[in-house]
């Protein structure tokens, strides 16, 4: 069984977590006078920021891509620098 190479545990499984891009939130801001003018509120979706895989137990990121997620869960050797260094 493969073992994370943070904190050494038999890992038989991983976390799979997505970030998303929070939704924004804005509006114009003109100056009028002395005084500030606001305009509406405008909304955008935000975006897929960020995806990676981690350790159950210590937490640590290890990869980002699918593939070496499986080679590890296999028992396969992983370059040491594809790891997702945080």
């Amino acid at each position: 069984m493969p073992t994370c190479p943070y904190c050494k545990h038999e890992v038989d499984h991983l976390i799979y977590r997505e970030v998303f891009g929070y939704s924004e939130l804005y509006r114009t801001v003109r100056l009028d006078g002395d005084d500030l003018e606001l305009g509406e509120w405008h909304f955008e979706d935000g975006d897929l920021a960020d995806r990676w895989y981690e350790c159950p137990y210590c937490g640590r990121r290890l990869f980002s891509s699918e593939e070496y997620a499986k080679r590890f869960l296999r028992g396969e050797p992983i370059e040491e620098r594809r790891r997702v260094e945080v």
